[in-house]
């Protein structure tokens, strides 16, 4: 993968029920996962196979940027059961979709990719990772930061990412977007506009103060 010539295929994996988002106020950024990756595996990419699985309910967020990369989107919602003691539970199976996934990849395709990279916190991959491993693959891996330097992960892959620096929060985006138009809106910004469209229609600077003054104590009305 360092001859810049070398095409680098790379299949990659989003295990949904694992990327600890929390979907009213943070996001997965995928074009800029999708382009760090592009960045870090070669100048020569390409994904040939792009699929994430779990429950698309929870992916509002992003769903559109992962159709927009073209991602194969499986629906598979959790079971839930309830226990003798009448707790509820819900079974995550995503992890079981995505390794047999990635296992049909590797003998249906073992000659085309070079790079497989999954996207999950979950310890339970690091059996598939291992496996393709073991198989001469390159394997990396995007989770969280607090698990970047657990053995059972490095063991198994040759380059660790961390999610955090993929997840933007929307909640203190929509506060910017929010001060921004409150400062567009501000009574200095708009008495500023007043007095250069009365600039404009030739009024001179008296005249601009009395109607100022007289706007401020809304005793007249300005329209555009």
């Amino acid at each position: 993968m360092t001859n810049e010539n070398t095409q680098t295929n790379i299949a990659i994996y989003i295990d949904l029920e694992n990327l600890k988002i929390n979907r009213n106020d943070k996001t997965l950024n995928v074009n800029k996962l999708m382009n760090k990756i592009k960045e870090n595996a070669s100048k020569n990419t390409k994904f040939i196979i792009k699929y994430a699985c779990g429950n698309l309910a929870s992916i509002e967020n992003f769903e559109s940027e992962l159709k927009n990369w073209h991602f194969e989107l499986v629906d598979i919602p959790p079971l839930v059961s309830e226990t003798k003691e009448g707790e509820i539970v819900a079974k995550n199976r995503a992890d079981i979709a995505i390794s047999i996934k990635a296992l049909k990849d590797y003998y249906t395709h073992k000659d085309e990719i070079d790079l497989f990279i999954f996207i999950t916190s979950d310890s339970d991959f690091t059996l598939i990772m291992d496996e393709l491993s073991k198989q001469r693959k390159s394997v990396w891996l995007v989770c969280e930061s607090s698990k970047t330097k657990k053995d059972y992960f490095r063991s198994c892959t040759d380059k660790i990412l961390s999610i955090e620096n993929f997840i933007d929060n929307q909640t203190a985006n929509e506060n910017k977007i929010q001060q921004k138009s409150k400062d567009d809106n501000s009574p200095d910004k708009i008495i500023n506009e007043i007095k250069e469209k009365l600039k404009n229609l030739k009024f001179n600077e008296s005249e601009i103060e009395i109607i100022v003054k007289k706007t401020e104590s809304k005793e007249i009305e300005l329209f555009d």
